[in-house]
């Protein structure tokens, strides 16, 4: 693991505007998270997820592992703290690439914000290389998103007609 002060020096915004979002819903009893990715194995974000119990649906693929699930150490940590995730294990079908989380209000399941871009969730992702990250503070924008995560949460390991039919929509206007 990355010392702490190396961590926040290589780290910079990205990190901490991932940590904000995430802190957003941890503080707000009213907001879940919902995310897809395709990479998960940084413990101060592991560590958030867990804290948000119930309300923290992760559709988790396998990563870069073809034979494999290389996620196995974060999704055994999340499922130990009952929370809600969805297994997409492509293995060599195909790429679960997907690295997105959108914040929704409960009581309405209103889709608020969402957080994209190319950066795993993973120590490297966030402090050792070159990524990025958006964040889009739009209902219609989040909303496309999260329909995307139903799609991705239904089609489990596979690419069902649904899946792919509405890939082949994009790009939408919003």
């Amino acid at each position: 693991e990355i010392e702490e002060p190396l961590r926040r020096f290589l780290s910079g915004e990205l990190r901490l505007a991932l940590l904000r979002l995430l802190d957003q819903v941890l503080d707000d009893p009213g907001l879940e998270l919902y995310a897809a990715l395709y990479e998960l194995s940084d413990q101060e974000i592991i560590g958030r997820l867990i804290l948000m119990h119930g309300r923290a649906h992760i559709v988790l693929a396998n990563g870069s592992d073809k034979s494999g699930d290389g996620n196995a150490d974060a999704r055994a940590q999340l499922e130990a703290a009952n929370v809600d995730v969805h297994d997409r294990l492509l293995y060599s079908k195909g790429l679960g690439h997907n690295k997105f989380a959108v914040v929704v209000r409960r009581q309405n399941r209103q889709a608020i914000r969402v957080w994209t871009g190319s950066t795993n969730w993973t120590p490297t992702g966030l402090c050792t290389q070159l990524n990025n990250g958006i964040q889009f503070d739009n209902a219609e924008i989040a909303a496309l998103f999260l329909g995307q995560w139903e799609r991705l949460a239904g089609a489990g390991s596979s690419f069902p007609a649904l899946l792919v039919s509405a890939n082949a929509e994009s790009p939408r206007k919003v």
